[in-house]
Formats: structure tokens, sequence, C-alpha cells
């Protein structure tokens, strides 16, 4: 939730979201909607600190077999 708040882009964007399109150290998410517009959100220092903690210690994430980064059980 932080993520889509932080951003501003829409559960859509944010369920087709790639790791690639992750740009941590610049801190911006390159997304493309539905109407294959694209475009790049940044994001504050608070969402970048529960983004790393999301990638790093979630253990579905790392034991994914998907380039997606939001996955569901």
């Amino acid at each position: 939730m932080a993520l889509l708040y932080a951003t501003g882009i829409r559960v859509s964007e944010l369920c087709r979201l790639h790791c690639g399109d992750i740009h941590r150290i610049d801190r911006y998410i390159y997304s493309r909607s539905k109407n294959r517009s694209d475009r790049r959100a940044v994001w504050s220092d608070h969402a970048s600190e529960l983004l790393r903690a999301y990638m790093y210690f979630d253990r579905d994430y790392q034991t994914a077999t998907t380039d997606f980064c939001v996955l569901s059980s």
C-alpha cells in the first residue's frame, strides 16, 4: 500500500510490475498502463525502506520463479 500511495501508480500497474522496472538507486518505477502509455514514478525515503524490506526479507519473494515483483499466495 505504501508504494501505491508514494508513487501514485495504479493497482493494475503494480500487479504488472517486473523487478527490472524498479530502479532503487534513482528511486523510480518505470510503469506501463494497459493503454500502453509509459511513465516514471518516484517515491520517498520511507517507501524505499519498505520496498527494500519487502524485496530482501520476504521469503516468498526470494524463492519465486517469476520476474514479477508483487507476489500473491
